[in-house]
């Protein structure tokens, strides 16, 4: 009997076992600015590209003032587009990415998920000393600290040498928690204990 809560769907397969996660919309920090993110990406497309395209009328309007080549706006409302739909894309990102970890015979596997994008990380199991859980930080230009909630974590596989390997972020604590504790047991490492840490 699994001890693992109803969220994280568990898959056997071959060479191992995996465990997915839920998105990560639970997390008020990641969510609040997973949303800001969208919106600056969707303002900053449509207000800035429609100055823009305002301009480029009046450039290629034939206007005897106009020293600006219709050419170099296309290229400017590109780059802000292309800007906008970055930010959005990093919002959704931040919110709603779905992380699967993996573990088989010779390695610990996290792939973080949205959509087509993906990032994976992977840690062989002869380099982990054990599981850690810290507090979830978003780091801002203007947050000084960052925004933190002692029950949204980040689950680590630590070794002797190196960093720590990000395996999830943005969990609550009830779900990473006993994930941590499992993956521990199987693996034969120190588990994280009862507090995160700092």
């Amino acid at each position: 009997m699994s001890t693992l809560p109803s969220e994280i769907e568990v898959r056997d397969e071959f060479d191992g076992r995996r465990y997915l996660l839920p998105s990560r919309r639970e997390s008020p920090a990641r969510w609040g600015t997973a949303m800001l993110l969208v919106v600056i990406g969707v303002m900053d497309t449509i207000v800035v590209t429609g100055i823009l395209l305002l301009v480029l009328g009046t450039a290629g309007s034939g206007s005897p003032n106009s020293n600006v080549s219709p050419g170099l706006i296309a290229a400017i409302i590109g780059a802000v587009a292309l800007g906008g739909l970055a930010l959005v894309v990093f919002g959704l990102w931040i919110g709603g990415a779905r992380t699967e970890i993996e573990l088989g015979p010779n390695e610990l596997r996290s792939r973080t998920c949205l959509g087509p994008l993906t990032i994976t990380r992977t840690r062989s199991l002869t380099d982990i000393a054990g599981l850690s859980l810290a507090r979830d930080r978003i780091r801002g230009a203007n947050i000084p600290g960052g925004l933190e909630s002692p029950d949204f974590l980040a689950l680590r596989a630590e070794g002797d040498a190196g960093r720590p390997t990000l395996l999830a972020a943005g969990y609550h604590r009830r779900i990473l928690a006993p994930l941590a504790a499992e993956l521990a047991a199987r693996m034969g490492v120190e588990g994280p204990g009862d507090s995160p840490s700092v």
